[in-house]
């Protein structure tokens, strides 16, 4: 060995932390996986939104269609028909039940009850000869020429408003509402038995 001579050795060190194979050869793959998957994402977010507004204009569209074949038989009634006051006639008045309750509980599904039962009241009103004479809040009250007549505008009001296809937020506001009211009314009625036999109670007791 000599001595005040120095050796130099080179070595080739990989500092960058080289890619395994699989890497290499499938990170393209993954890469476009996450792509897919993120378009798909977005492609059913967009087609929910359009869906859904498309059911809501369709809706929209449907009841605006409602509104103004009713306003136009109204119209149309109105013109047509003459009030005899030379005869019997009847007049009707029409009330929703509980629906206080329902404006209080919902006012949008009860502008929804309301547009769907003014419709139907105005176009059968106007299919039996009836005269719309005035409404408050939301009841109707109606001329027609006969007794007859409004006996069965009765009777077929009440089977259009059960066979419409409500939707399913609408039947559960009625179920609720009207169980509500039913709750209230029995109440009443056991305030008022218990009333009536105190009253007969004390009754007896002065009797005596």
């Amino acid at each position: 060995v000599n001595r005040g001579y120095i050796q130099n050795f080179n070595f080739l060190v990989d500092v960058t932390g080289g890619k395994s194979s699989f890497e290499q050869n499938y990170t393209p793959y993954i890469i476009m996986i996450i792509l897919i998957i993120m378009i798909a994402v977005v492609l059913t977010v967009v087609i929910g939104i359009t869906v859904s507004m498309y059911v809501s204009l369709q809706k929209q569209y449907k009841y605006n269609r409602m509104k103004k074949s009713a306003e136009s038989a109204f119209v149309k009634t109105r013109k047509e028909s003459a009030i005899h006051t030379d005869r019997d006639s009847c007049i009707v008045f029409t009330d929703i039940q509980s629906s206080t309750c329902l404006r209080d509980s919902s006012s949008q599904l009860y502008n929804e009850i309301i547009l769907v039962h003014d419709g139907l009241v105005r176009k059968l009103a106007a299919r039996l000869g009836g005269v719309e004479l005035a409404t408050e809040g939301d009841g109707f009250v109606l001329w027609f020429e006969s007794v007859p007549y409004a006996t069965i505008f009765c009777m077929e009001l009440q089977q259009e408003l059960m066979h419409v296809s409500w939707s399913p937020k609408v039947k559960k506001l009625c179920n609720k509402a009207y169980s509500e009211a039913e709750k209230r009314q029995e109440n009443v009625c056991n305030i008022s038995k218990n009333s009536l036999s105190s009253l007969n109670s004390g009754a007896s007791m002065n009797s005596q």
